[in-house]
């Protein structure tokens, strides 16, 4: 069956609700009509790491969290407006220090930031990673 592109955005535009009782299409519980197109994975909170240079910086080795990288990506971050999609902005992201430890965390309760997004954020302030 061939459908027109117009037709499938009037389609998810005007029934996202009704299309998902029918087939599971992501975000469409939240009326968004771009849910087939921008599904990404968004975050509440990440932090900047460096590899163990023991280990040769190879991801998925023993990791520590470096705080000042963090402070300035989320910072950066908090800054950031390069369009209209959920993470081309943050404007709810603010650095909390986890309890019981000296551990740095960017944080968006509206799920904001995306990995990529941040690492590049992490890498541009002296660190390898984001992670979550």
């Amino acid at each position: 069956m061939k459908f027109t592109l117009a037709f499938l955005v009037t389609l998810l535009a005007f029934a996202p609700a009704a299309l998902a009782s029918v087939v599971a299409i992501p975000g469409a519980e939240t009326n968004n009509p771009n849910a087939l197109i921008e599904k990404r994975d968004m975050h509440r909170q990440l932090f900047c790491v460096d590899y163990d240079r023991a280990k040769n910086l190879v991801e998925g080795g023993e990791v520590s969290e470096d705080n000042d990288a963090t402070d300035n990506a989320c910072a950066m971050y908090r800054r950031r407006n390069t369009g209209n999609k959920k993470w081309d902005k943050c404007p709810d992201c603010y650095i909390r220090v986890l309890k019981g430890s000296n551990i740095h965390v960017c944080i968006s309760e509206g799920r904001h930031m995306g990995g990529d997004e941040m690492t590049y954020y992490c890498k541009k302030s002296g660190a390898h990673h984001g992670h979550t």
